[in-house]
């Protein structure tokens, strides 16, 4: 089961009510689809990003809406000798005799109460502007969960070239810091070249090249990223940004499966490469007029949940659990 912790930010009772009632039922759908063993602890808050954060709508009119992410990583070494960061929630339900101290919350959840345009089970017909605010909880708490790579460009200002995350020992990277190597998050054991059926984590593997040894010391995040932009490590980075703007380049092979074909079909289409969007999300040209649509970058508009379930099954009576299509129950089983 899925425990929530629900906080509200805004002083409009039904609103909060609204929001809560959202964040259960994505709770119960995701608890009857998926085998949890023990419960995750959800910490959603529902606040006015504007008020509280100070993040304003600047002159474009885009609103940020939230998002959800694992509330803690903890780093377990796989079968293939890698060590990856996997989130709380799924190192929880491993249930290991001994293991690493948990925080309270798996799941920490932000989401947007000023200036959005959410519909909410119970108000009047949806306009084609507004977008269901349960549609958007499930989206996000599956990234919570452990739907996202962690291959990312963490030193170029315009991404350029892609890497795992950068582990580092230091609390100010503008000063002395220990660097401890790339590591992959969970998700990214998964992932293959779809035209050559080559794995990502061989690239990992290369990466971690850039030093001979863990633990070199770096005068400033300025010193690493010069030697590791002038390394034979960074072409490897750049190869990995071709992947993920390429269609068709990259997918997420499920446990049991061996064939390129056989994977699910990742975001590679955007161009440039957006950050949060690209290789997190599945391909949205292959997957938006099928019962995989949830985990497309680009959420429906003007639609509500039940009335996308039933374009996308042709028919009604599935119920909100069919929201979790074939392809992405083969994900979140595969992670854990």
């Amino acid at each position: 089961m899925i425990v929530l912790t629900f906080n509200c930010g805004i002083k409009n009772d039904i609103l909060c009510n609204k929001a809560k009632n959202a964040f259960e039922t994505a709770g119960k759908i995701l608890s009857s689809v998926l085998l949890i063993n023990t419960p995750i602890q959800l910490n959603a808050s529902f606040l006015d990003f504007c008020t509280s954060l100070g993040e304003c709508p600047n002159g474009s009119g885009l609103i940020i809406l939230g998002g959800a992410t694992p509330a803690r990583t903890i780093p377990l070494q796989d079968d293939d000798g890698l060590v990856r960061l996997y989130p709380q929630a799924l190192v929880k339900q491993f249930q290991f005799k001994q293991h690493p101290s948990y925080g309270p919350f798996d799941i920490m959840a932000l989401f947007n109460a000023g200036g959005t345009n959410f519909w909410f089970e119970g108000d009047p017909p949806m306009t084609r502007n507004q977008q269901d605010f349960l549609y958007v909880v499930l989206h996000e708490i599956i990234h919570g969960l452990g739907f996202a790579s962690g291959w990312e460009d963490y030193m170029n200002d315009q991404p350029k070239a892609l890497t795992p995350e950068i582990l580092i020992t230091g609390n100010d990277p503008s000063e002395q810091f220990k660097f401890n190597g790339f590591i992959e998050s969970a998700f990214d054991r998964y992932l293959i070249h779809i035209p050559t059926g080559k794995k990502i984590s061989a690239l990992t593997g290369d990466i971690n090249k850039f030093q001979k040894e863990v633990g070199v010391i770096f005068q400033n995040d300025i010193d690493f990223v010069t030697k590791f932009r002038n390394s034979p490590q960074y072409k490897i980075a750049e190869e990995m940004m071709s992947y993920s703007t390429t269609p068709n380049a990259l997918g997420f092979l499920p446990r049991g499966t061996t064939k390129a074909i056989e994977s699910v079909v990742l975001e590679t289409r955007l161009q440039p490469y957006q950050t949060g969007s690209s290789i997190s999300h599945v391909d949205f040209k292959k997957y938006n007029n099928t019962s995989d649509f949830l985990m497309k970058f680009l959420a429906d508009h003007g639609a509500n949940l039940d009335s996308l379930i039933a374009l996308h099954n042709g028919n009604n009576n599935v119920g909100h659990n069919a929201i979790i299509g074939p392809n992405l129950k083969l994900v979140l089983e595969t992670l854990g």
